[in-house]
């Protein structure tokens, strides 16, 4: 598991909670205890404020990451091949920003993929498909504290199906 080292600058939005957006905690290390605002009665917020980041888990590194996989081979009476493959991974538990503010925190999560590939006897055509993300696992690719929109999210790929030709000369 990553942690920084001495980061004393390290920027964290400093976010107005107004309108739909939800009260957003102060990242652990900023030099403030309520969200600051431009002086005479101006309530736009300020942009950002220089915060310590250090001893905070590094950008998107899980303490604990497993990928397995499973391979078969069968060679055909007529010639050519199939193979088959399932992969599975688990990763997550991990945050999106520097600040490790509990809103870009990514909980674990677990993917299966999958595909079978048929090819030629001379080797030179094959036929793949696949599908990754086999089970619709939700799951976030990305998110970031905005500065006046609050949260916004990147969701990872949904369960995706597909097919690849293969030429070789």
């Amino acid at each position: 598991e990553g942690k920084y080292g001495a980061f004393t600058r390290g920027l964290a939005p400093a976010i107005l909670p107004w309108g739909l957006n939800a009260p957003i905690a102060i990242p652990k290390g900023c030099p403030i205890t309520v969200y600051p605002v431009r002086p005479a009665g101006n309530t736009t917020p300020v942009t950002s404020v220089n915060c310590d980041s250090g001893g905070n888990k590094t950008v998107k590194t899980p303490p604990v990451s497993v990928n397995l996989a499973a391979d078969y081979h069968v060679a055909l009476s007529s010639g050519g091949s199939v193979d088959a493959t399932v992969s599975w991974s688990r990763t997550g538990n991990y945050f999106m920003d520097v600040d490790n503010n509990p809103i870009t925190h990514q909980p674990y999560f677990s993917l299966v993929n999958a595909s079978v590939k048929w090819t030629a006897e001379n080797e030179r055509l094959s036929l793949r498909a696949y599908v990754r993300n086999l089970t619709k696992t939700k799951y976030f690719a990305a998110a970031a504290v905005g500065t006046t929109a609050g949260a916004k999210y990147a969701p990872g790929a949904p369960g995706v199906f597909g097919a690849t030709l293969g030429v070789s000369w």
